[in-house]
C-alpha cells in the first residue's frame, strides 16, 4: 500500500515538474510580443489616427491607423483605377517579420514574377485581409508601407502571432466586367 502511494505521489510530482517546465509562450505572451514589436517600430514615427480629408495623402512620412490595427504609410498614391470586389490585384512586395527583423524580397525586383490576390475574396496567396485595406484609398500604381498585425495577416502569421511590415506596390488591377 505504501509502495503504491509513494509511486502515485512520485508520478504526480514528475507530472507537475514536466508541466511546470514548459518553455512555450502562451497566446497572451505572443500577443504582448507582437504589440511590443509594432510599438517599437512606430515609436519614432509620425502617426495619425484620422485619415486626410478626401483621402489625399500628401505627407509620405505619416503612418495612418486603418481598421483592424493596420497602419499604412502612402509613399505614392494613384486613384485613377480603383479596385472593385472580385478584382485581380497584382502586387510586388517585400515582407519583414517585425519580431525578427527578417526581410524577404518576394518579387520586388523581379518583373517576371506575378503575384496577385482577388480583392475582397478569399485568397490562395494567403497574405490575409490586411493587405487589402489600402485599396479603399489607393489604386493601381500606388505604393504603400503597411504594418499588418497577425489577426489580419496570412494564416501562417496568424497561427504564429507574427506582425509583418510590407512594402507593397499595387502594380495592376483587373476589375470584373460590370
Amino acid at each position: 500500500m505504501k509502495r503504491n502511494l509513494l509511486s502515485l505521489f512520485s508520478l504526480l510530482i514528475m507530472t507537475l515538474l514536466w508541466v511546470g517546465c514548459d518553455n512555450k509562450k502562451t497566446y497572451s505572451e505572443m500577443l504582448d510580443d507582437e504589440n511590443r514589436a509594432i510599438h517599437n517600430f512606430l515609436k519614432d514615427k509620425k502617426i495619425s489616427y484620422e485619415l486626410p480629408e478626401n483621402n489625399v495623402f500628401t505627407d509620405s512620412t505619416v503612418y495612418y491607423l486603418l481598421a483592424k490595427g493596420v497602419y499604412m504609410r502612402v509613399i505614392h498614391q494613384e486613384t485613377e483605377v480603383m479596385a472593385k470586389s472580385g478584382a485581380y490585384v497584382y502586387v510586388r512586395y517585400k515582407r519583414t517579420n517585425l519580431l525578427t527583423n527578417t526581410t524577404v524580397d518576394m518579387n520586388w525586383n523581379d518583373p517576371l514574377t506575378y503575384l496577385y490576390f482577388v480583392y475582397k475574396k478569399p485568397s490562395l496567396m494567403g497574405m490575409g485581409e490586411g493587405i487589402e485595406l489600402p485599396l479603399e484609398y489607393v489604386g493601381k500604381g500606388s505604393e504603400v508601407v503597411l504594418i499588418v498585425p497577425s489577426k489580419v495577416g496570412g494564416s501562417t502569421d496568424a497561427a504564429s502571432v507574427i506582425p509583418v511590415l510590407y512594402r507593397m506596390k499595387y502594380t495592376q488591377i483587373e476589375n470584373p466586367q460590370d
